[in-house]
């Protein structure tokens, strides 16, 4: 028969949880034993006796902290050693960005206390003046003026001593983002002129990437009025437009070509690249589980996600950001294969026949089948070739359409 109140034995995890809690407490009893004999041998140093000891705060804006503080602490160790008391500022772990005052915790004398205070008001109230500019930079710039990791921005404030700040979002026109700067006049004049530098780098950057890669375009000189020629069509936007591949040589290369660009990928060094902007030259897989890399523009992100055009292919889809890549130079010289065209001499009709009609275009033209239809070029609309087309059964798409009510003829 068991007793009442009887102890249970101790078990081993009973043992190591009670080791486990007597040590933490002896740490943090160590380190407090520690801190103390630390105060009390700086108190020693600048001859204070704890009974005399009094300790005081002071609200020091945050934009003048490492102006107060100065190079490796030398502002406030010379007003230290003058004031005969110490001066710390409170542990900061809050948002770096935010605008909320630094404390200052003065300690020594009630005599050396007061005219500590004094004295650090003195030079508070002798630093220049904090102003603020704000600029606008184009949204493209902005992935190279933060960085990878916010390593730029984080440089800038380094080495300019100005507070810089980058709007979250774009303005009203979805091309422009504002920085605000915030320091003295020459801190911000520091800033702004390594900004500018930063933004025409990159402008220059993009300009040569630009002339060196064009989007294709067909020559008309190999289009004569009246002859017909082969295309695949690889993506339908509407009723009147689409992007076709010219069968030629080109075109039977691209899979080659592709190839090359996937195994090069499949090797990159990098998880991503957080220095893109909207409208880089980009390499990232598709969205429907290929393996295969492909070359496109960046169009534009909206958080972790991003909108890609391909450019051998024509279609837009929604990628994870982190999965995009620059495109190496090298990858630039082969032509884009995707050219944009519309089906000449139409015009769409209203109807409610909701997407039927698409559909039917997409049947007729072979939308992504990988079936040669023929097509004639009439002309060129800026970067648009109006196209007639001819179904391999020799039907023509315009007539076909026509006939079912979904366009006139113009």
């Amino acid at each position: 028969m068991k007793m009442m109140g009887s102890s249970r034995p101790l078990t081993w995890r009973t043992t190591l949880f009670a080791l486990t809690v007597g040590i933490t407490s002896m740490c943090v009893a160590f380190y407090y034993l520690f801190r103390k004999d630390e105060e009390e041998e700086e108190d020693d140093d600048i001859g204070i006796g704890r009974s005399q000891m009094a300790v005081i705060e002071v609200s020091v804006p945050r934009d003048v902290v490492a102006r107060f503080i100065g190079r490796n602490g030398e502002n406030i160790k010379q007003l230290q050693s003058s004031c005969k008391a110490r001066l710390r500022f409170k542990d900061d772990s809050g948002d770096p960005s935010s605008d909320e005052p630094r404390v200052l915790i003065i300690r020594g004398s009630s005599v050396h206390v007061r005219e500590a205070e004094l004295v650090v008001q003195k030079a508070l109230c002798q630093m220049p003046p904090v102003f603020e500019e704000v600029i606008t930079v184009p949204e493209w710039a902005i992935g190279r003026i933060i960085g990878k990791g916010g390593s730029t921005i984080n440089q800038l404030c380094k080495n300019t001593g100005a507070k810089i700040k980058v709007n979250s979002e774009a303005t009203v026109s979805a091309e422009i983002r504002q920085i605000t700067i915030r320091g003295s006049k020459e801190q911000i004049d520091s800033a702004m002129s390594k900004i500018e530098e930063i933004v025409e780098t990159e402008s220059e950057r993009r300009d040569k990437q630009k002339t060196s890669v064009r989007p294709r375009s067909l020559p008309t000189s190999r289009f004569p009025l009246n002859s017909w020629f082969n295309i695949f069509v690889t993506h339908v936007e509407s009723m009147e437009y689409f992007w076709a591949q010219l069968i030629d040589s080109n075109a039977r290369e691209l899979d080659i070509f592709t190839d090359e660009i996937t195994q090069f990928y499949l090797k990159y060094n990098q998880t991503g690249n957080r220095e893109l902007s909207v409208g880089d030259l980009v390499a990232t897989k598709y969205t429907d589980g290929d393996d295969a890399f492909y070359r496109g523009r960046l169009l534009s992100v909206n958080g972790e996600m991003a909108v890609v055009q391909y450019l051998d292919y024509g279609d837009k889809v929604d990628v994870e950001f982190k999965d995009l890549f620059p495109l190496e130079s090298h990858f630039c010289s082969f032509p884009f294969q995707a050219v944009r065209c519309r089906l000449s001499g139409i015009r769409v009709m209203q109807n409610d026949l909701g997407s039927e009609p698409l559909e039917c275009v997409k049947s007729l033209i072979r939308c992504a089948e990988w079936v040669p239809v023929k097509a004639k070029f009439e002309k060129q609309v800026g970067d648009v070739y109006e196209l007639q087309v001819v179904t391999q059964e020799g039907v023509a798409v315009a007539d076909e359409l026509q006939q079912r009510g979904f366009v006139e003829k113009i």
